[in-house]
């Protein structure tokens, strides 16, 4: 979990995650600020964003990703008797089955986080800064909403029901990443870092549509299916 420094000052990158994204920015002699930023006291050092360019991005491979994790969601499901699904994971608080609806939420909430995306990319570039301070800062109910919003989905959904929602949602997201131009892709705004760790503190739509699987990813390791695991001791809950 990251400290306030993250968001104490806005910091837009020339490149972004694996140099995927790149901004080009007036040089700082012209004197050009961002108004948002300097109108409210969070510094004056920011330059004006001229343009974001994509570069390399291949939807195909997100394609793919997407796919793979399907795939694998009912691998892991199919593969689980109800002993595994009620056992407790590795490192988190919740069960198995209520880790896999965790992970599924991660899917579930792109198209929400695509409109923020959307609507913040069309501002000026600091303009989505106040608000992901503001997300910031509220951390601590957003961590028990996110834990009780597992438990409640883990214990309502069956696995089957899980199962065919994530074939749903994917199914969604390659009907919306198909329709997705490289204007819509390369938008971006500051994110709360502090509600996950796969949140930079600047994300374009491209990278919104890569979190669900390192979301995915990073939690299938936490999973206990199949022979029981030694558990590690709890650090910072979720």
């Amino acid at each position: 979990m990251r400290g306030d420094a993250a968001l104490r000052q806005p910091d837009v990158l020339h490149a972004f995650g694996d140099g995927v994204f790149v901004l080009e920015q007036e040089p700082a002699s012209t004197g050009n600020k961002c108004r948002s930023c300097s109108a409210n006291g969070w510094g004056e050092g920011a330059p004006v964003l001229i343009r974001c360019t994509l570069r390399g991005m291949d939807p195909h491979a997100v394609h793919v990703e997407l796919e793979r994790a399907r795939a694998t969601f009912h691998e892991l499901l199919d593969g689980s008797c109800d002993a595994d699904l009620h056992r407790r994971s590795n490192g988190t608080r919740w069960t198995n089955q209520q880790l896999l609806f965790h992970m599924l939420l991660g899917y579930l909430i792109v198209r929400a986080l695509g409109v923020l995306v959307r609507v913040f990319g069309r501002l000026p570039v600091g303009a989505s800064w106040p608000f992901a301070w503001l997300l910031n800062s509220a951390t601590k109910p957003f961590d028990v909403i996110n834990y009780l919003g597992s438990c409640m989905g883990g214990a309502v959904l069956s696995p089957q029901h899980m199962g065919a929602l994530f074939d749903r949602v994917v199914a969604a997201l390659h009907r919306r990443l198909d329709a997705e131009d490289e204007a819509d892709l390369a938008r971006g705004m500051y994110y709360p870092t502090r509600w996950d760790p796969f949140f930079r503190n600047f994300m374009t739509l491209a990278d919104v549509y890569h979190f669900p699987t390192q979301h995915f990813d990073f939690h299938r390791r936490q999973l206990t299916l199949g022979e029981p695991q030694p558990l590690r001791d709890l650090d910072e809950g979720q």
